[in-house]
């Protein structure tokens, strides 16, 4: 199956799920200034507001520094249905951070990144690294942009140890659209890997 072809096929089976909008605007208040907590009371008409329902994201640094609402939303959802999720990224002091296709710096690190072994410790190494290859080579060709980084799902989802009973990675769309290496990487990771999982958020704006 082609690139375009795989990506059809999985946007016509995209997952949705739903969250108030008053949440984002709460999110958003304990991420930057807490003093916008009046002007969303003015904004929504109440005199109280409900608790934020999602817990944020941390360091709040770099990539995270706005807390990445989309991905917490999501990674709660799967939370609370039972499973384990880490998150795409390469900060090596947090236990939830994979790296799988990103990176091609840390990924050939001697020791391995604490985040690419935990890649190879659920899949092998051998298959992770053919993976890799495969991906690389794939990037150079052009279709798109060249750069060997980027390319990895928001997402590793999974019950069971070593991730044995259940496992897929998900790939959360809010208001953006996939990235020429997403393009390139993922129809690749999910015939040769693991599933991948296209999931939209969207805000229920009655949602309080």
């Amino acid at each position: 199956m082609s690139s375009e072809a795989w990506w059809r096929s999985k946007e016509k089976h995209v997952e949705e799920l739903c969250f108030a909008e008053i949440q984002e605007d709460l999110y958003g208040a304990r991420v930057r200034y807490e003093r916008e907590l009046n002007r969303i009371k003015e904004k929504y008409g109440v005199r109280e507001l409900p608790a934020c329902s999602y817990p944020l994201w941390e360091p709040l640094k770099g990539r995270g520094k706005l807390g990445e609402f989309p991905v917490t939303v999501v990674r709660e959802h799967y939370r609370n249905e039972g499973y384990n999720v880490w998150v795409s990224g390469s900060n090596k002091e947090m236990g939830d951070r994979f790296v799988l296709v990103s990176y091609p710096r840390l990924r050939k690190k001697t020791p391995p990144h604490p985040a690419y072994k935990r890649m190879v410790g659920v899949f092998g190494r051998e298959k992770v690294e053919k993976l890799n290859q495969m991906v690389d080579e794939a990037k150079r060709e052009g279709k798109g942009n060249r750069n060997l980084g980027g390319g990895d799902p928001d997402l590793f989802v999974f019950k069971g140890a070593n991730a044995q009973e259940e496992r897929f990675f998900v790939e959360v769309k809010y208001k953006d659209q996939p990235t020429p290496n997403q393009r390139i990487c993922f129809p690749i990771i999910d015939k040769h890997l693991c599933e991948i999982k296209l999931v939209r958020i969207s805000r229920e704006m009655l949602g309080v």
